[in-house]
């Protein structure tokens, strides 16, 4: 299976991100620590890393962190919308509840 960049891929998922936050999908660092104010946009831009992530490797395993569940649910909420809406055909099974997707490359969240 061809894998899309990530530009390609977040132009699928008709995401724009700013020139900030491109830096952060430029990286190629294993970690990236995004330390910004409020509306910066750190949920989304992690939501659509970990989408990418889990797209383009198969059998990948992914889990959101953060300091709360509430912003966890956040971040899953996006990926979990984002996928059902623009990438249904992927997605083998899936619980908004349970906050968990896996998909037909065997990638779970």
């Amino acid at each position: 299976m061809k894998v899309l960049s990530k530009k390609k891929f977040f132009d699928l998922l008709e995401y724009v991100p700013h020139p900030k936050q491109q830096l952060v999908h430029d990286s190629k660092a294993r970690f990236r620590n995004l330390v910004c104010g409020r509306r910066f946009g750190k949920s989304l831009c992690a939501a659509h890393e970990a989408m990418y992530a889990l797209v383009s490797k198969s059998s990948q395993r992914g889990w959101i962190v953060s300091p709360t569940y509430d912003l966890s649910r956040k971040i899953f909420r996006e990926v979990y919308w984002k996928l059902h809406k623009y990438l249904p055909f992927l997605i083998a099974d899936s619980s908004e509840g349970r906050m968990y997707i896996k998909l037909v490359n065997g990638a779970e969240l």
